[in-house]
């Protein structure tokens, strides 16, 4: 396996009763520390996507999943614009881009959000905060 500047990885999985672990080494016997890091954020996104599935309204993750990615932009705007279909959305989600149509057109009634094709802008920072579930808000 190749990793970053073209060092040579052995990689192996060790189960124990707990969990899964990855033992990166490069070829000189140093685990590969940046790698474990990378595969740690992505499993615990994918243990918090995984429960809020779980407990969490659908209004609620479409809520977070947009704080989430507006919080990635430039901070201070009035108007947030995110470029982003129902069906990326749904996607993401791993629910139909008819129930994602649905909910957007409840959260622009509330006036957290206003609904253009291809983009959502976010209009209400706060009304938007309220929707959002509270493990995702910052």
């Amino acid at each position: 396996m190749q990793h970053g500047g073209g060092a040579s990885l052995d990689a192996h999985l060790v189960f124990n009763a707990d969990a899964v672990h990855i033992v990166a080494r490069t070829r000189d016997g140093r685990l590969s520390f940046s790698l474990f890091a990378a595969l740690e954020r992505r499993h615990l996104q994918a243990l918090n996507l995984h429960a809020s599935a779980a407990v969490s309204s659908t209004q609620a993750r479409i809520a977070g999943l947009l704080k989430s990615i507006d919080a990635r932009g430039a901070r201070g705007r009035s108007n947030a614009e995110i470029s982003l279909s129902q069906e990326e959305i749904a996607a993401m989600l791993g629910t139909r881009r008819q129930v994602v149509s649905r909910v957007l057109r409840e959260m622009e009634a509330t006036g957290a959000i206003h609904l253009q094709y291809g983009r959502i802008s976010i209009v209400d920072h706060d009304k938007l905060d309220r929707l959002a579930p509270t493990a995702q808000r910052a």
